[in-house]
């Protein structure tokens, strides 16, 4: 998945945009609508290898993110 965040003054996230990708996919396009946002933060979030450890019982996926102001 894929998604893009408009942050705003109080640290609070809206999405603007988001979509599903195929595993196939090498490239997304996100769509950046008229916001007072100060920051925006596009994500990428993927499956992985299942990794255990011993707070929250493991985890088996990868988030990419990215910020941008504007």
């Amino acid at each position: 998945m894929v998604s893009l965040y408009a942050i705003d003054s109080e640290a609070r996230a809206t999405v603007l945009d988001s979509h599903w990708l195929p595993s196939s996919a090498r490239d997304a396009t996100l769509n950046v609508g008229p916001t007072s946002a100060a920051a925006y933060v596009a994500e990428l979030r993927y499956p992985g290898v299942y990794f255990l450890e011993g707070e929250t019982g493991g985890i088996c996926g990868r988030t990419i993110r990215a910020a941008f102001a504007k």
